[in-house]
């Protein structure tokens, strides 16, 4: 059986039971002036068990800092 360990604030909790999908921001168009909905897409994928030496993580937070403007340029 896989385990996993989740973590949270205060401390953490083990986990018995993998996920069976995954959701993942995927920028699909390079925005032209500020950034739009449309520019992004939220798309779902299974989540298979990690291979030895791999680990998997949940993100509870996701953030888009300015800095990241320049990364979805083209060049």
């Amino acid at each position: 059986m896989f385990r996993y360990l989740k973590l949270f604030q205060g401390g953490s909790q083990l986990m018995t039971a993998l996920p069976t999908t995954g959701r993942s921001w995927h920028l699909v168009a390079r925005p032209h002036g500020w950034p739009k909905p449309e520019d992004f897409a939220l798309r779902e994928a299974p989540v298979t068990e990690p291979a030895e030496g791999r680990i998997l993580v949940r993100n509870l937070h996701f953030s888009v800092d300015p800095y990241m403007r320049g990364r979805m340029l083209a060049h």
